[in-house]
């Protein structure tokens, strides 16, 4: 019901219509009914863009680093979409893969607004190189404790704490660790090297903690296009 009712914003509604006539979810009939698209999507996927929607518009956003928090959300946008996908293969929750998955990096977009208001505090500008190694330094610390004061579970907040870590440490669940971490080089790999094949990821650390075969990494290579889209 709640997003039944959300659904009737003009923002939400828009998205939904372009999403349910994109090329990844189009199936050749333009849809230009709202009830039609949630019945194409299913309201997973409505939750999905609802929630996408409200990240974008309201944390991955910092004025003044407009083309970097764009590139930091259509990263983590990626890495949600594989991540529900990984999900549903081994047969683990899909919300909350996407969810960790669209939420990974949000430390980034949190230590950049924070750098940028010291710099501006201290009347000073932090070197480019320097920006962009402090926020890699501490956005894992940041974006386990912006999600602690979502409200988000202790679980949640571990996996991405640790996410840039190749394995799980104790008191982690290793295969939601595992779902994130080979989501994460996935969206790095279609965002960044259109030229690559991908076939690196056979041999991936994660698939073993994962349990998933050379068929089932293919099938998520397949979706390059699709997560483009």
């Amino acid at each position: 019901p709640v997003l039944r009712e959300l659904a009737v914003g003009e923002t939400l509604a828009g998205h939904v219509l372009r999403v349910s006539n994109s090329a990844a979810m189009s199936r050749g009939i333009p849809v230009e009914s709202l009830q039609v698209a949630i019945s194409r999507l299913g309201m997973t996927k409505v939750a999905e863009i609802a929630l996408a929607i409200t990240c974008q518009s309201r944390v991955f956003k910092v004025a003044g680093h407009d083309a970097e928090v764009r590139d930091v959300f259509r990263h983590s946008l990626a890495a949600a979409t594989f991540a529900s996908e990984i999900a549903r293969q081994i047969r683990r929750n899909v919300d909350d893969a996407f969810v960790i998955g669209l939420l990974h990096d949000v430390g980034r977009t949190v230590a950049i607004q924070g750098l940028d208001d010291l710099a501006k505090e201290a009347k000073t500008e932090i070197n480019r190189t320097d920006f962009a190694d402090l926020v890699l330094a501490v956005h894992a610390e940041f974006g386990a404790a912006t999600v602690g004061c979502w409200g988000l579970s202790d679980r949640v907040q571990s996996v991405i704490k640790h996410h840039e870590l190749d394995t799980a440490p104790a008191g982690v669940d290793p295969v939601l660790h595992a779902i994130v971490r080979l989501a994460d080089a996935l969206a790095h790999w279609v965002m960044e090297r259109p030229l690559d094949d991908g076939s690196e990821f056979q041999m991936h650390g994660a698939l073993d903690a994962l349990n998933i075969y050379p068929d089932d990494v293919a099938k998520l290579l397949q979706m390059r296009e699709r997560i483009m889209a």
